[in-house]
């Protein structure tokens, strides 16, 4: 059964500053990190933003941890496009779905384990820019 997350409409003109932002967590398409002036966690991932205060989180990853993509995939094998995994939000009509490979990176940037091995990251993965003199 998929989590039903809550989805907050924020006044994006008006951003959010936390001022001390420590990297929990991070992969090649997001991160996780913490405020510790506020204790919030905020996870990035492609392009979906959540907030959450540690207990959310705990539960967050716990459902994660529980979805079984062959389920999934079989379920909605009919469903057009590459992504046939999906989560549930409190909004009836709106979920979140994902691929195999976004689960399996979504699941290791939550520190759960995955089949699939920790692999070399290639130079284009760094997020930094290279200068060669």
């Amino acid at each position: 059964m998929p989590i039903r997350l809550k989805l907050i409409v924020t006044n994006l003109s008006k951003p959010i500053m936390c001022q001390a932002i420590k990297i929990i967590s991070k992969v090649k398409n997001g991160e996780i990190t913490r405020c510790n002036a506020c204790k919030m966690y905020h996870l990035s991932f492609y392009n979906i933003y959540f907030e959450f205060n540690e207990k959310q989180l705990i539960k967050f990853r716990k459902h994660i941890s529980k979805i079984n993509p062959d389920n999934w995939e079989k379920s909605y094998s009919n469903l057009r496009g590459k992504r046939k995994i999906p989560i549930q939000t409190l909004h009836q009509n709106l979920y979140l779905i994902f691929n195999r490979e976004e689960l399996n990176e979504l699941k290791s940037l939550l520190s759960i384990e995955t089949d699939f091995k920790q692999q070399l990251i290639d130079l284009d993965d760094i997020d930094y820019k290279l200068v060669l003199n």
